[in-house]
């Protein structure tokens, strides 16, 4: 909506007069609105790092699980083969190692996932702040000054006529 029109038809003006003026204030809002999701997308960022952290710490204790299981099933295994240790032992060990195993796949599907959200965070990141440029400039938009000396010819911008990018007001 024009708030104000700074300029009389048939008037002649300089560089940088206000032509008109337009209500700044859902602009601004846009801007608060866009910055906050600047914010929101980061603190998701930081979030997804700290996933990665976890996951990175899960896969290392699975893996010395693993490396633990592995040779316990190793071992068992050896005194099962020479008659020293039970099926059951034999088994245990077998399936103890299975389940490290297991572990293991886990946590690395876990820490890509992390990675993802990390990639996923920075896209929304610069998608928010491309964004919030875009409004940040619309908000510089909402006054018109001359771009050069003229003349104000055909004049049909009123305060509280409707604008948007979409149409085009002839003001000079």
């Amino acid at each position: 909506r024009v708030m104000h029109v700074g300029v009389e038809a048939n008037t002649q003006v300089t560089q940088g007069t206000l032509l008109f003026e337009v209500d700044p204030v859902p602009y601004r809002n846009a801007v608060e609105r866009l910055t906050s999701a600047v914010t929101e997308a980061e603190q998701s960022r930081d979030v997804a790092d700290a996933s990665v952290a976890v996951a990175t710490a899960t896969l290392k204790q699975a893996d010395a699980r693993l490396t633990y299981a592995t040779d316990e099933r190793d071992r068992v295994t050896a005194l099962f083969e020479r008659g020293s240790s039970s099926q059951q032992e034999r088994d245990a060990a077998v399936s103890q190692f299975d389940q490290a195993d297991a572990s293991v796949t886990q946590a690395k599907a876990t820490l890509a996932q992390a990675k993802l959200s990390v990639s996923l965070a920075t896209v929304q990141i610069e998608q928010a702040n491309t964004q919030l440029a875009d409004a940040q400039y619309d908000l510089q938009q909402t006054k018109v000054f001359a771009p050069d000396d003229g003349y104000v010819t055909n004049l049909q911008l009123r305060t509280g006529m409707l604008v948007g990018g979409g149409g085009s007001s002839s003001v000079m």
